[in-house]
Protein backbone atom coordinates (compact mmCIF):
# COMPACT_ATOMS: atom_id res chain seq x y z
CA UNK A 1 0.00 0.00 0.00
CA UNK A 2 1.81 3.56 -0.78
CA UNK A 3 2.44 5.51 2.04
CA UNK A 4 3.68 8.48 0.26
CA UNK A 5 4.82 10.26 -3.04
CA UNK A 6 8.06 12.51 -4.16
CA UNK A 7 6.93 15.61 -6.09
CA UNK A 8 9.45 17.04 -8.88
CA UNK A 9 9.36 19.92 -7.50
CA UNK A 10 10.58 19.07 -4.27
CA UNK A 11 13.30 17.08 -6.04
CA UNK A 12 14.17 20.36 -8.15
CA UNK A 13 14.33 22.36 -4.70
CA UNK A 14 16.78 19.95 -3.13
CA UNK A 15 18.91 20.66 -6.17
CA UNK A 16 18.77 24.10 -6.53
CA UNK A 17 19.72 24.46 -3.00
CA UNK A 18 22.70 22.64 -3.73
CA UNK A 19 21.67 19.97 -1.47
CA UNK A 20 23.06 16.49 -2.19
CA UNK A 21 20.20 13.93 -3.42
CA UNK A 22 22.52 11.25 -2.52
CA UNK A 23 22.21 12.17 1.41
CA UNK A 24 18.52 13.07 1.21
CA UNK A 25 16.36 10.11 2.74
CA UNK A 26 12.75 9.67 0.88
CA UNK A 27 11.17 10.05 4.52
CA UNK A 28 12.38 13.44 4.76
CA UNK A 29 11.02 14.99 1.23
CA UNK A 30 7.82 12.10 1.04
CA UNK A 31 4.37 14.22 0.20
CA UNK A 32 0.83 12.32 1.32
CA UNK A 33 0.09 9.41 -1.15
CA UNK A 34 -1.60 9.73 -4.21
CA UNK A 35 -5.17 9.01 -4.20
CA UNK A 36 -6.28 5.78 -5.47
CA UNK A 37 -8.93 4.78 -7.77
CA UNK A 38 -10.08 1.12 -9.07
CA UNK A 39 -9.55 0.68 -12.97
CA UNK A 40 -13.72 0.25 -12.95
CA UNK A 41 -14.30 3.93 -11.98
CA UNK A 42 -15.43 6.68 -14.21
CA UNK A 43 -12.87 8.63 -15.49
CA UNK A 44 -14.43 11.57 -14.42
CA UNK A 45 -13.57 10.92 -11.12
CA UNK A 46 -10.02 11.21 -11.84
CA UNK A 47 -10.27 14.56 -13.27
CA UNK A 48 -12.08 15.48 -10.17
CA UNK A 49 -9.15 14.60 -7.97
CA UNK A 50 -6.75 15.76 -10.57
CA UNK A 51 -8.12 19.28 -10.57
CA UNK A 52 -8.33 19.15 -6.52
CA UNK A 53 -4.68 19.36 -6.75
CA UNK A 54 -3.47 15.91 -6.46
CA UNK A 55 -0.42 15.42 -9.63
CA UNK A 56 -1.66 12.05 -9.94
CA UNK A 57 -4.10 9.13 -9.35
CA UNK A 58 -3.02 5.25 -8.97
CA UNK A 59 -5.29 3.13 -10.62
CA UNK A 60 -5.48 0.13 -8.90
CA UNK A 61 -6.93 -3.26 -9.33
CA UNK A 62 -7.40 -5.87 -6.54
CA UNK A 63 -5.59 -3.78 -4.67
CA UNK A 64 -2.84 -3.65 -6.87
CA UNK A 65 -1.61 -0.50 -8.67
CA UNK A 66 -1.32 -1.24 -11.94
CA UNK A 67 -0.71 2.61 -13.41
CA UNK A 68 -0.71 6.30 -12.90
CA UNK A 69 -2.89 8.97 -14.74
CA UNK A 70 -1.74 12.49 -14.64
CA UNK A 71 -3.18 15.80 -15.70
CA UNK A 72 -0.94 15.44 -18.88
CA UNK A 73 -2.14 11.70 -19.93
CA UNK A 74 -5.70 13.09 -19.70
CA UNK A 75 -5.05 15.99 -22.34
CA UNK A 76 -3.41 13.45 -24.62
CA UNK A 77 -6.98 10.80 -24.01
CA UNK A 78 -8.54 13.76 -24.72
CA UNK A 79 -6.94 15.01 -27.51
CA UNK A 80 -7.20 11.52 -29.32
CA UNK A 81 -10.53 11.36 -28.66
CA UNK A 82 -11.36 14.42 -29.89
CA UNK A 83 -10.61 12.80 -33.35
CA UNK A 84 -12.79 10.50 -35.26
CA UNK A 85 -12.27 7.25 -34.73
CA UNK A 86 -10.30 6.07 -38.06
CA UNK A 87 -7.97 8.85 -37.18
CA UNK A 88 -6.98 7.90 -33.58
CA UNK A 89 -3.06 6.84 -33.02
CA UNK A 90 -3.26 3.34 -31.25
CA UNK A 91 -1.55 3.65 -27.96
CA UNK A 92 -0.74 7.62 -28.15
CA UNK A 93 -3.03 8.44 -24.97
CA UNK A 94 0.25 9.61 -23.05
CA UNK A 95 2.23 7.16 -20.62
CA UNK A 96 -0.98 5.51 -18.82
CA UNK A 97 -1.65 2.14 -19.74
CA UNK A 98 -4.84 2.44 -17.97
CA UNK A 99 -6.32 5.48 -20.57
CA UNK A 100 -5.05 3.33 -23.71
CA UNK A 101 -7.40 0.74 -22.67
CA UNK A 102 -10.43 2.40 -21.95
CA UNK A 103 -9.48 4.34 -25.49
CA UNK A 104 -9.45 0.72 -27.17
CA UNK A 105 -13.00 -0.55 -25.19
CA UNK A 106 -15.88 2.19 -25.86
CA UNK A 107 -17.63 0.32 -22.73
CA UNK A 108 -15.15 1.56 -20.24
CA UNK A 109 -15.86 5.37 -21.76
Amino acid sequence: MPVGSIQEVTLARILHDRGDPEKVRVADVMARPLPQLDVSTQLDEAYRLLLAGNTGVLAVADGVVLDIITRIDLVHYWNQMSKPPSNREPADFGSSHVLNEVAADPRKQ
